[in-house]
């Protein structure tokens, strides 16, 4: 599954960096002094984009001063990668038109 080089986060651009992280690391690390979310560069798949989730979540955590646990942390991931994931498989319907073409 693809995740993206970087994200806006209000004025804050965030890197994602895929690299090599230590088995202790965990699989996925959000710098908050570079603010760069490193992904461990074995990952692949579902669990690669659920663990960029997951470290999303770690960024709004960490801006939003809003001291989750790491548990709330870990299912807020978990319900962001299905919401996204359920938007990008959504199909054109039968007509060729895209879902959302009568918004604008």
């Amino acid at each position: 599954m693809w995740v993206p080089r970087s994200v806006n986060l209000g004025v804050h651009t965030i890197a994602v960096v895929r690299k090599d992280l230590q088995p202790d690391d965990a699989y996925g690390i959000f710098d908050t002094d570079t603010l760069t979310i490193f992904l461990d560069s074995r990952l692949e798949g579902t669990l690669l984009y659920e663990t960029f989730c997951h470290e999303l979540v770690e960024c709004l955590n960490f801006f939003a001063e809003a001291d989750m646990e790491h548990q709330t942390i870990q299912v807020f991931g978990l319900l962001l990668a299905q919401v996204l994931k359920s938007i990008k498989e959504e199909r054109e319907p039968a007509g060729g038109k895209p879902a959302l073409s009568h918004l604008g």
